[in-house]
């Protein structure tokens, strides 16, 4: 399972939704299925909704794989020390995203083997 956060520059969560139904397009070869943990304008700023949402995948994954998952999203990830949560962003890395509304993204993994 991982957890994903999408940033979204947007005024209305319909549009936040139809980013993150991209995402699950773009993902849709590897994960059996999805669920919403929240949709709503995100407090630090203004015009922008964070989106999260779990993934359960198929199959067993490794550090390799996960990277390769998120390079469906992101063309730059930035992986934590023990390389269980990544993030990306376009004004700190200049990442390129699947969808040009999505300005920054979390994400952690569960089980690794």
């Amino acid at each position: 399972m991982f957890q994903l956060s999408l940033f979204i520059e947007c005024k209305t969560n319909t549009e936040a939704l139809s980013v993150l139904n991209e995402v699950i397009r773009r993902l849709s070869d590897e994960v059996t299925s999805f669920n919403l943990i929240e949709n709503e304008p995100y407090w630090k700023v203004d015009g922008w909704f964070k989106t999260t949402c779990n993934f359960e995948l198929i199959g067993p994954f490794d550090y390799q794989r996960a990277d390769k998952i998120l390079r469906l999203i992101s063309d730059k990830w930035l992986w934590d020390k023990g390389k269980t949560s990544a993030h990306s962003s376009v004004k700190e890395m200049l990442a390129v995203f699947c969808d040009p509304m999505i300005q920054f993204s979390t994400c952690w993994f569960e089980d690794f083997e």
